[in-house]
């Protein structure tokens, strides 16, 4: 079957421990054409784009592909780029450059997935007004709900992802405490077990029924720390794949 040169949607079902799986890539806007990845590639191999992605379906850790028409080689990408300026390549003439989707993460919505965390997951960077009673409502437009990083391997795969945006806010995802309690929540009542705090965080003093929320920055390597309620900025949805 010959394989088609520009395809903005393919869906592809593949047989895994006797379950089908759905999964589709959309084609990214030109400045992500013309990019050779020399730092992120996980897999080369040869082949038209079809067998690129279905490839890549297969590589736990491949979230995106780069496919050269010309060569038939196809790059099998570690991380889900979103921002052009940041990516780990060099310019070279006829790559085409395309995120691998499940099918459950919303189009046209600026998510990517990974399947090591199972996860559709992005960044709002936009409406800094909003604090953290607020993040629930915007992520449930998508059919998400704020991000919980639950391991240090979640944590890695986060801190990778928002390296290619510029931000110097802070970000917040889910995780809060009354200062009269002595764990840390989850927004629906479980106990946070994994923390990756910055130095001394985690010792707030107040009032015992003033609330802290966690959150990051980028210039302090994504480490965590604790925050009051009303603390602003961006923040990250997800929506679990099972």
């Amino acid at each position: 079957m010959a394989c088609l040169y520009k395809i903005i949607i393919v869906l592809i079902v593949y047989q895994v421990a006797a379950l089908k799986v759905k999964v589709g890539f959309t084609e990214q806007p030109p400045q992500f054409n013309d990019i050779y990845f020399n730092d992120t590639v996980i897999f080369q191999i040869k082949g038209c784009i079809l067998e690129c992605v279905m490839h890549c379906n297969h590589v736990i850790e491949c979230m995106s592909v780069s496919h050269s028409t010309a060569s038939n080689e196809c790059l099998g990408i570690s991380e889900g780029y979103k921002k052009a300026n940041n990516v780990k390549g060099y310019h070279s003439v006829g790559w085409t450059y395309h995120l691998v989707l499940d099918s459950r993460c919303p189009r046209k919505r600026h998510y990517v997935y990974s399947e090591v965390i199972k996860s559709c997951f992005r960044i709002h960077s936009k409406k800094l007004e909003l604090q953290y009673r607020d993040f629930d409502t915007e992520c449930d437009k998508d059919g998400a709900e704020l991000m919980r990083i639950d391991s240090e391997e979640k944590q890695h795969l986060i801190a990778t992802y928002l390296d290619q945006y510029p931000l110097a806010v802070w970000i917040m995802f889910q995780g809060s405490r009354k200062l009269a309690e002595n764990h840390w929540k989850y927004n629906d009542g479980s106990i946070i077990t994994y923390f990756n705090w910055y130095q001394s965080q985690a010792y707030s003093s107040g009032a015992q029924n003033n609330i802290v929320v966690i959150g990051m920055r980028q210039m302090d390597g994504y480490k965590w720390h604790d925050l009051p309620v009303t603390t602003k900025g961006a923040f990250l949805c997800e929506i679990l794949v099972s």
